[in-house]
């Protein structure tokens, strides 16, 4: 059918019309590779229906049409036959104008939300726009080839090192691809790296390294392949680096916090006075097994120095913990443990939160 198809509507009738919107949209487009159908049930407003239709005229599909539902008839995606990667899409609107698909429903007020279903079915298959999203809108398939990058454990040196060159050897560690937007690549090629991140996994050790030159990274799916994208935060307008647009420095660990760090929660002797915070938890670091890592990024927005900052301790047996959160939060820090993608315990100094 040409261009100039006119296209008869008898908006009247409860069966309605088959429209081919032209020929096909360039192979650029990726809605060109869907075919839509949707389904009316009898008892649905017909003036809905054609509101529907003039929602969806101008959308680049591959094809329209609207049809009157079969008995039973509910939605379904199939690929086309011969054409790998060109689907027809079955929907079914409701009596309360609502066009249910494959895994989700859409009112007409959620357009953007239909345009990215159709758009995942076009770039990522049928699993990548009906199965199930979690963490960062990814599904199980794609969250899991994430993590096994990210779990793989940094098996080279990386203080005071170009961070430009730390990227290049973790490309060359990953599966997927890292992409670095422009802005970020300027902050990678004229920094070098203050943190000593060997023997952690890469997911913690990228983020660590990203964040004190106020840079994050995500992953990301960019024509329907996957990939870990290194982003400037202030670029992206993200205040919180630790927020869900960015991988964190690791996680909580799952159960009791004793049952992570129990040495924690061990009685010692103690008194500290005419020490910097610096000289103080270098002197607590050597008791405790796990590392401490800065976060270097909220200690320079606050201002804060820790070999500046005198701290004490009153004479008395307590635990390791209580004398930490002490110390801490008299420099307006405070100290989390963590774990890494591989289990690996840490415990991170960050600032606290400036009241709302």
């Amino acid at each position: 059918m040409g261009n100039d198809m006119t296209q008869r509507v008898d908006y009247g009738l409860a069966v309605f019309f088959l429209c081919i919107l032209g020929p096909l949209a360039a192979a650029a487009e990726p809605l060109s590779r869907i075919e839509l159908e949707i389904a009316t049930i009898p008892s649905s407003d017909v003036m809905a229906q054609r509101r529907w239709y003039e929602y969806l005229k101008d959308e680049k599909l591959g094809g329209l049409r609207l049809r009157q539902a079969r008995e039973g008839e509910s939605p379904s995606i199939t690929e086309r036959h011969g054409q790998p990667g060109y689907y027809k899409v079955v929907g079914v609107l409701t009596h309360n104008d609502r066009l249910q698909l494959t895994g989700a429903t859409f009112a007409r007020q959620d357009m953007e939300a239909f345009r990215r279903y159709l758009t995942r079915l076009a770039e990522q298959g049928i699993d990548g726009a009906t199965a199930p999203r979690g963490t960062f809108g990814l599904t199980e398939k794609q969250f899991n080839q994430i993590h096994s990058d990210l779990i793989r454990t940094i098996e080279f040196e990386t203080k005071d090192r170009p961070l430009v060159d730390l990227i290049k050897q973790l490309r060359a560690m990953f599966r997927l691809p890292i992409d670095v937007d422009p802005r970020a690549e300027v902050a990678l090629e004229r920094r070098r790296s203050i943190d000593e991140m060997k023997g952690f996994s890469a997911g913690t050790g990228l983020a660590v390294l990203l964040r004190h030159e106020g840079l994050a990274f995500r992953p990301a799916i960019e024509q329907g392949r996957l990939k870990h994208h290194v982003f400037e935060i202030a670029a992206n307008h993200k205040n919180a680096p630790d927020g869900m647009e960015c991988w964190s420095p690791g996680h909580e660990p799952a159960g009791q916090l004793r049952g992570a760090l129990p040495i924690l929660f061990e009685q010692i002797n103690v008194q500290i006075e005419g020490y910097t915070l610096t000289e103080a938890l270098n002197a607590l670091r050597e008791r405790i097994d796990a590392p401490f890592l800065f976060d270097h990024s909220a200690l320079a927005e606050r201002n804060i120095h820790p070999d500046q900052i005198k701290v004490r301790f009153p004479a008395g047996r307590t635990y390791y913990k209580r004398v930490l959160d002490s110390i801490l939060s008299q420099a307006k820090l405070k100290g989390e443990v963590r774990v890494d993608e591989a289990g690996k315990v840490f415990y991170w100094i960050t600032a606290r939160r400036k009241p709302e």
